[in-house]
């Protein structure tokens, strides 16, 4: 039934956990049209900070929930690709 509210992903961003200690943030998927894709976040890239803190200080399922916080709120990226960190900033934005 989908009469109650429920929370969907504003960044568009499908992350996984990976690694033998799951310290690693890894982008494994992005919807076309979603604020990550429009600043460039790749399939691959590696997440290094989420809003000043190290992906290796939080739980996937905060930021999970940080994806899903509230329209228009800005997020912080730090990401690692191809040998080099690179910044982004978007806008969770409502989509549905």
């Amino acid at each position: 039934h989908f009469k109650e509210k429920f929370d969907f992903d504003m960044s568009g961003l499908t992350l996984s956990a990976e690694g033998d200690e799951f310290d690693t943030l890894l982008v494994k998927r992005i919807r076309e049209n979603t604020p990550a894709d429009d600043v460039d976040i790749q399939v691959g890239d590696i997440i290094l900070r989420i809003n000043g803190t190290s992906f290796l200080d939080t739980d996937i399922s905060d930021i999970h929930n940080l994806f899903r916080k509230k329209d228009g709120k800005k997020i912080r990226l730090i990401i690692y690709r191809d040998g080099e960190k690179i910044k982004r900033i978007f806008r969770l934005k409502q989509m549905i």
